[in-house]
């Protein structure tokens, strides 16, 4: 046994031609140290060979198997994070144009309200002037205050609202001092105008 345990030793560290020489006719080289063995320990010593070879083998597939595996996995999860990229890519697209649309919506429902707020005023406008021109001096200029309220800072209705405040003035000798208030404001945010100072002067005489 102790012999047997030795040749086993030996077997193992032989180079693999060595097996399979034994296998086939015992006579390879390096194959010296085992002439003098009997069939029996031959086939035994063979046997284990093979167990151990077929243990290797299936290591190496074993180890080969769990490398393909783990390599999948890689690119499954590079796969996954791609598509992941991806969809978030085309979220982000998607919320994008939606957004935009919103825009373009609100924009152009801006714009039609500014075009009504607009049309409302210029009706305001023109039906004042209507009123100044016959006249009806008081009426006219509520038909401007209305104007104003659509757009306080327009030049073309306070002006017209101080003119029509300063011919009150003038005809009936009502809203002196309110004219004169409007005038005052109107040229300190206007003052190279020359009709406003045209109307500084007509309401100071009358003051």
């Amino acid at each position: 046994m102790q012999i047997l345990y030795k040749l086993k030793k030996l077997f193992l560290k032989c180079p693999h031609d060595v097996v399979l020489g034994v296998e086939n006719s015992i006579s390879v080289k390096h194959s010296s140290h085992v002439n003098d063995m009997s069939k029996n320990d031959l086939k035994k010593l063979l046997d284990f060979v093979k167990l151990e070879e077929n243990y290797r083998q299936k290591k190496f597939i074993t180890l080969l198997l769990t490398i393909a595996m783990i390599v999948g996995l890689f690119f499954f999860s590079q796969l996954i994070s791609l598509d992941a990229y991806h969809g978030a890519e085309n979220d982000k697209r998607v919320n994008n144009s939606i957004e935009e649309e919103k825009l373009r919506n609100n924009k152009n429902a801006m714009f039609v309200a500014f075009k009504r707020k607009r049309r409302e005023f210029e009706k305001h406008i023109e039906r004042g002037d209507k009123l100044a021109q016959n006249i009806y001096l008081y009426k006219a200029l509520e038909e401007y205050q209305k104007a104003q309220v659509l757009f306080p800072e327009a030049y073309k209705v306070n002006f017209r609202i101080t003119y029509t405040s300063t011919e009150i003035c003038k005809r009936y000798k009502s809203r002196c001092r309110e004219a004169h208030k409007l005038i005052l404001k109107l040229q300190k945010k206007y003052p190279h105008r020359e009709e406003v100072q045209e109307l500084n002067k007509q309401i100071s005489m009358r003051l």
